[in-house]
């Protein structure tokens, strides 16, 4: 979101896997959040813009190290503050 109203898909560099806890999952749903509601109405403008959405479900995930009791590929629910 570049300013109130002005929401945009913009491509961005792909994500890697740095850290041991990493892991990233192929998104098959997405959505956005009451709390994404507040920007849109009063964001003031920004050059570089804001990440809007945080809530998701996916799958296929690849990790730096394997999770007990996780397998790749199972769906799981995804949030980021």
């Amino acid at each position: 979101m570049c300013r109130a109203g002005d929401v945009r898909v913009q491509n961005v560099p792909d994500a890697q896997l740095v850290k041991p806890t990493d892991a990233l999952v192929r998104i098959t749903r997405a959505c956005i959040c009451g709390s994404d509601l507040w920007p849109y109405k009063e964001m003031e403008p920004s050059e570089t813009g804001r990440p809007m959405g945080h809530e998701a479900i996916g799958g296929d995930s690849r990790r730096r190290r394997p999770l007990p009791r996780t397998p790749d590929g199972d769906d799981r629910p995804v949030a980021s503050n």
